[in-house]
């Protein structure tokens, strides 16, 4: 039975030259010993002199060892595939009874006498065993330039990236079975020969560059145009339309979209130069991504008044395209979609509308040029003024409800922008590098839902006011923003519900001081509305300490890291999970309480609290905690620093490892047992700790306040106090 062989005579050989060399080492110091004393051999030689016929032996055992190692590197070899039948190589699947068809060397060309035309069949019969061929494995083929065609069965229903990838003598028709659902990036990358390809309903998608370099690939069949639009093509050469496409024989040049379409996927029509008309249904509302890009043939396009979203360059280089409908209700389209059509060629320079949406603004922009949008503009396209340094001003209407991509990126000249009411979202780099931009304008009925990612990077305003009506802000949206010194909000729920993507995306990283309705927080309290405090919330305000109510049950992923002036947080029982790094950083904390509710604690939950000397932990059963990334919560505390544990749990605090991994809470110097109602940690209950309360209470004093919430509810009141008495009165 054929199998592919792997040589280790890398590996071999090595041991080869050192054995060899040992046999000479040994050779000539067993003559001259006097050479040995500073060698590993002299280990073995010492104080011995090897007769003539040990020598003999030692090198009669050498050989022998070399022979060995020899015959080791000619039959060492490791199965890339599980079998061999009439020709083609195959693997079983992990559900034993399918099998992948797969490669028979380990680099290219993958078969080493593969030539000529190939049929891969449906089943194949191993031993006593009959398996289905499922899929076609990566690289299956890769390199087999002298095949010429290739017959799969329908069973196949992958076809894995490489699969025929650089197989430049297929040639003629290529048919993908009807039950594939998946074709691999760069699977027939290369296949030079192929003319045509025959697509199924049943692919859904094409990934990178799978028909690459393709270049005599004319036609493509398929019978089902729904289905066709559908497919997710990962890129412009996952599509193999480059000239004519046929549907269930006959050539289209008048394409009709099917009513069952409501969305024209991206790359879908991509080069398809043949195409002259194309009739898009009330059903679509959307166009991808250069869906139609390249049609050079395509002369008029309607767009139905349902198509509200025109991808990036949908219709970009259709040069003869004259004639284009917009609908009234279209108010979003990407950069360019419209770029080297005959249709904006023609339109006069100034602003350019499609529709109503403020497309591109063409020709050269006049020194301190001011622009007013046109009543009822709807969106403000992608790139619309891009690069634009010489406006200075923007009136937007009340109307716009989108600003895409890249709108106004790298207008150097813009110093002022006020966002209407209107705009649900602002697109990815909308104002990216508009670096004299010193002041963003929102009102509080504002609309807007999403700032994109870099939407505000490198601009130099010193303040920004969030409207509470914003519920998604991307990576990097105030990148390099220095200048920005405040941060404005009139809601502290709809702010700890933003869902931030990274710490730019928080302007309070580099802001540092919050305000709530014009007022600076220094002593946050946290609404009782809120029940998670999402990721990076906090990330970098210059508090000085923090409330949080019960109703919170999880603390996100660096919620308040390198907040350096908050002293003491104090976790209520209600919550039960601490995310990655959600006090990282917090320098000028000294002491934290850790409710015995906790069930989660992330990696770096309080790395570099570097002023941290006590923390008091009520779980009292801490082997059963989730500590994802152990070892790492407490990482660049204080070696000094002191925890406090329930009585009764030290022994299960001072544990190596908890279920195979690092206890964290080793990273502590001393371990003291935790007294109910012991305030300031004196080790007994007694009046001073009613004191301490109190203190707190009439002037705010921090000293022990991550123990003063004798109660776990999350609050520090005259209820706590009482809790304390009656400790003193009744023994509990």
């Amino acid at each position: 039975m054929p199998i592919k062989t792997v040589y280790v005579f890398t590996f071999c050989t090595m041991f080869q030259f050192i054995i060899s060399n040992i046999y000479h080492f040994v050779i000539y110091h067993a003559t001259e010993p006097k050479n040995t004393k500073n060698t590993f051999f002299f280990l073995c030689f010492k104080n011995k002199k090897l007769s003539l016929q040990k020598q003999y032996f030692l090198i009669m055992k050498t050989r022998l060892l070399s022979l060995l190692l020899t015959i080791m590197a000619a039959s060492m070899t490791v199965n890339a595939y599980d079998f061999m039948k009439n020709g083609v190589c195959y693997n079983i699947n992990s559900d034993s009874t399918t099998v992948t068809v797969t490669y028979q060397n380990s680099s290219s060309p993958r078969y080493t006498d593969l030539s000529g035309a190939i049929t891969i069949p449906a089943q194949v019969t191993y031993g006593s065993k009959t398996y289905t061929v499922n899929r076609i494995g990566s690289t299956a083929f890769a390199g087999c330039t002298g095949l010429t065609s290739v017959t799969m069965p329908n069973t196949i229903t992958v076809i894995n990236g490489y699969a025929f990838s650089g197989c430049s003598g297929l040639t003629g028709e290529l048919t993908i079975p009807n039950k594939v659902t998946d074709i691999g990036d760069y699977a027939f990358y290369g296949c030079s020969s192929l003319t045509q390809v025959t697509i199924p309903s049943s692919v859904k998608a094409i990934e990178y560059y799978a028909f690459n370099f393709c270049t005599n690939l004319k036609r493509v069949n398929i019978t089902d145009l729904a289905a066709w639009c559908n497919i997710d093509f990962n890129g412009t050469a996952s599509n193999p339309l480059q000239q004519d496409l046929y549907l269930n024989g006959t050539k289209v040049t008048n394409l009709v979209i099917p009513s069952s379409v409501t969305i024209i996927k991206k790359y879908a029509f991509h080069a398809f130069k043949s195409l002259q008309q194309v009739t898009i249904p009330s059903s679509v509302t959307e166009i991808g991504y250069e869906a139609f890009y390249y049609c050079t043939g395509l002369t008029s396009v309607v767009l139905p008044n349902t198509a509200i979203l025109i991808g990036g360059e949908a219709f970009s280089a259709c040069s003869s395209l004259a004639t284009l409908s917009f609908p009234s209700s279209m108010f979003s389209i990407g950069s360019n979609a419209f770029a080297g059509t005959a249709w904006y060629n023609n339109q006069p320079d100034g602003v350019v509308y499609a529709g109503n949406v403020a497309y591109k603004y063409k020709g050269t922009m006049p020194q301190g040029t001011s622009i007013t949008l046109k009543n009822g503009c709807l969106g403000i396209a992608g790139s619309a003024f891009y690069g634009c340094g010489n406006m200075t001003s923007i009136t937007i209407p009340n109307t716009v409800k989108i600003i895409s991509y890249e709108a106004f990126c790298d207008c150097s000249g813009l110093t002022s922008i006020t966002i209407p009411n209107s705009v649900t979202s602002i697109g990815n780099s909308a104002f990216y590098h508009c670096n004299s931009l010193s002041s963003i304008n929102f009102s509080n009925s504002s609309s807007l839902k999403e700032i994109g990612q870099l939407v505000f990077s490198r601009c130099c305003f010193t303040s920004i006011t969030i409207p509470k009506s914003v519920t998604h802000i991307g990576l990097w949206a105030f990148d390099a923003c220095n200048d920005l010194t405040q941060v404005n909000i009139t809601d502290l729920t709809a702010w700890c519900n933003i869902d931030f993507e990274g710490s730019n995306s928080n302007p309070l990283a580099k802001a540092n001081n919050l305000y709530v309705n014009g007022n600076k927080v220094t002593n946050l309290v946290i609404p009782n509305s809120v029940t998670t405090i999402n990721n990076y919330a906090f990330n970098g305000c210059s508090m000085n300490s923090v409330t949080i109510p019960s109703t919170v049950t999880s603390i996100g992923d660096n919620a308040f890291r390198n907040c350096s002036q908050l002293s003491s947080v104090l976790i209520p029982n209600s919550v039960t999970s601490i995310g990655s790094s959600a006090f990282a950083g917090c320098s000028g904390m000294t002491s934290v309480t850790i409710p015995g509710s906790m069930t989660y604690i992330q990696g770096n939950a309080f790395s570099n609290c570097s002023s941290l000397s006590s923390v008091v932990t009520k779980i009292v059963t801490p082997e059963n905690v989730n500590y994802a990334n152990a070892s790492s919560q407490f990482n660049g505390i204080p070696e000094v620093s002191t925890l406090y544990v329930p009585v009764g749990t030290t022994d299960k605090y001072q544990l190596d490892k908890y279920n195979g991994k690092t206890n964290p809470w080793l990273a502590f110097g001393e371990v003291q047992k935790l007294v109910d109602g012991d305030i300031n940690l004196d080790g007994v209950v007694t009046s001073t700790d009613v004191t301490v309360i109190y203190n707190y209470l009439l002037d705010g004093n921090n000293e022990h306040v991550a123990t003063c919430d004798v109660n776990g509810d999350g609050n520090i009141t005259a209820a706590d106090v009482t809790a304390i008495y009656n400790m003193l009165l009744g023994g509990n």
